[in-house]
């Protein structure tokens, strides 16, 4: 297994990060957006979440298989700040000031107007033809 870290080329890659953590309402990631990338031998691809998608789970298994983060694919073509934050979450084994998520709750149903109420009370009412 290696990681990639990268600014997302496109707006088309979706993260594959702990949806309790992302912070993207459709878990898209953004061109230009900061990205981690896993690349896994027995599904050959990659898959991409964003930075602040990274779970202390996660940073624990890049520690273990990398010594420091600059040797991850990509380390050379990234900011100094983005570096700086990287080495950060290193050291702390998790994203400091990570994004609130996105509001997550899923739908049971489409919620009735107000006009569907009163339509359903009006219904509702007997008749004492």
């Amino acid at each position: 297994m290696s990681y990639i870290i990268e600014y997302a080329k496109s707006g088309r890659s979706r993260c594959r990060g702990p949806i309790a953590l992302c912070h993207s309402s459709n878990h898209t990631i953004s061109k230009d957006e900061l990205r981690l990338g896993v690349e896994v031998e027995n599904i050959k691809g990659v898959s991409w979440k964003h930075w602040t998608c990274v779970s202390p789970e996660v940073l624990s298994n890049m520690k273990e298989s990398l010594s420091t983060p600059d040797i991850m694919k990509g380390w050379e073509n990234l900011k100094e700040e983005d570096k700086e934050k990287i080495k950060e979450a290193w050291e702390l084994g998790d994203i400091p000031n990570r994004p609130q998520p996105a509001n997550k709750s899923p739908r049971r149903g489409k919620r009735k107007s107000s006009a569907d109420a009163d339509e359903i009370k009006s219904d509702e009412i007997k008749s004492d033809e």
